[in-house]
């Protein structure tokens, strides 16, 4: 049911019965004031020169008298002349008597005090009015007076029409204030219908400061949360097709290496140790590469999707630089290169994501083992100083070139990204956003005379 014909239907409900009600309550205010003109007129219009008496048991007539009756109590009010028949009668009557019957009750009514005493006579022509009450005492014998409409009227209990605008007035004020309302509701209404196809900004006009406006108002908040998550999913969404995009893209050209590898090694099986060693050193790389690929490709879509806080956790940042610098011997060891970590006797926690802080650093200390061109070393240090620490990855190897990490801001995920000295973008972008999302500082330069020095600073939890 719309919401104007239940108003309208409420309006009606309450106002037709008010409406019947003051009817009521004015008919029966007009029947009190006219019973009570015509009760005056009564006494005050017995004619003076009546000398006789009531005969015992029997009414006796009098003149007719014409009184002006006054409807009040109502919108409207009118002056009618109406003419009366008079009986006087005695204390008690026999019936034999000419005159009208009598209402044993109004007897009883007037004999007991009352000033007057009425009634409604139903006729088939009408209604009569009939008003009793004590007669004065120059009527010697006669105990009542009764008044007596002498024609029948049909007005007797009219009830006026103007109360029967009180319903319509009122059902038209409601409608005039429900326009504006209802303009607002539909309003909000086409506004909700448009939020699901996701375009544009939500507008609704808040105007007032009643319940329609706080409805506009969470209709607003809750229009910017769709799109914000229709934004976050069409992000997510996209984020996953260029995973799938870039893994099939990275992965295939070092798969392709490592199966020619592993091809040499099946069709000359009998190489000298030294080609050998090489041939099976390759293919390790190969694999070791792809695995961190993999790694990198999963933590990059996990951070376009943005860090859930609800992921955030104390990470022990000492056992995490032990770990990398563990995962990464055996391919240090192919490559001669010695991987050492030092780090403080005292843990150093910091709140963050631990499988992206894991795979920064892993990346600081793949990066650092795999570009180096062979017999040297990789040092991972970490420091406190009171609440702040130091993580350095530091190499003598060939270094980088000036303002690699610059570029690799700079970059778009998903461009080709040549392998050897140039091959860092995705994994420096992975520690640089870790970084940013954490708070931290990280620096990647250059050492004097050869060699890497990247470090990662920030804020050590409370």
């Amino acid at each position: 049911m719309k919401i104007r014909t239940r108003v309208v239907l409420v309006t009606l409900a309450l106002t037709i019965p008010s409406a019947v009600a003051a009817s009521v309550l004015y008919g029966n205010t007009r029947r009190e004031s006219e019973v009570a003109a015509i009760a005056a007129a009564v006494r005050m219009g017995v004619p003076a020169d009546f000398a006789g008496e009531c005969e015992p048991g029997r009414a006796t007539r009098l003149e007719s008298l014409e009184i002006p009756t006054t409807a009040r109590g109502g919108p409207r009010s009118r002056v009618a002349i109406r003419r009366f028949e008079l009986w006087a009668l005695p204390p008690t009557l026999d019936g034999r008597g000419l005159g009208p019957s009598v209402d044993p009750a109004m007897i009883e009514l007037v004999a007991a005090g009352s000033l007057e005493a009425s009634r409604v006579v139903d006729e088939p022509d009408g209604q009569r009015i009939e008003v009793l009450v004590a007669a004065p005492p120059r009527l010697g014998g006669c105990a009542y007076v009764l008044a007596r409409d002498a024609a029948a009227t049909t007005d007797t209990r009219a009830l006026p029409m103007p109360w029967l605008a009180l319903p319509i007035f009122s059902l038209v004020v409601v409608l005039v204030g429900l326009a504006p309302v209802v303009a607002r509701l539909r309003r909000l209404a086409a506004t909700a219908r448009a939020l699901p196809d996701g375009s544009g900004a939500v507008d609704v006009p808040i105007t007032g400061d009643d319940e329609i406006a706080d409805c506009a108002r969470a209709f607003v908040d809750a229009g910017v949360q769709l799109r914000a998550r229709a934004e976050l999913i069409a992000v997510r969404e996209r984020t996953l097709r260029q995973y799938v995009d870039d893994t099939s893209h990275d992965i295939a050209l070092p798969l392709s290496v490592l199966r020619g590898h592993l091809a040499r090694l099946f069709d000359a099986p009998q190489r000298d140790e030294g080609e050998y060693r090489a041939t099976v050193r390759a293919a390790i790389d190969e694999a070791h590469y792809m695995g961190a690929l993999l790694h990198d490709l999963a933590t990059f879509a996990a951070l376009e999707r943005g860090l859930d806080p609800r992921d955030h956790a104390r990470v022990d940042l000492g056992a995490i630089v032990e770990r990398a610098a563990s995962r990464h011997r055996m391919l240090a060891e192919l490559r001669r290169v010695t991987v050492e970590c030092a780090v403080p006797d005292r843990p150093v926690v910091v709140d963050g994501d631990p499988t992206c802080i894991e795979q920064a650093v892993s990346n600081l200390v793949l990066n650092a083992v795999r570009h180096h061109p062979g017999d040297g070393n990789v040092a991972v240090v970490l420091d406190r100083d009171h609440d702040r620490f130091a993580l350095r990855v530091i190499d003598d190897g060939t270094g980088v070139p000036a303002g690699i990490l610059e570029s690799v801001r700079a970059g778009a995920f998903g461009e080709n990204r040549p392998r050897g000295s140039t091959g860092r973008g995705l994994g420096l972008r992975i520690v640089d956003r870790v970084a940013s999302l954490h708070g931290w500082e990280f620096a990647l330069r250059g050492r004097s005379p050869s060699g890497t020095h990247a470090e990662l600073r920030g804020a050590i939890a409370t």
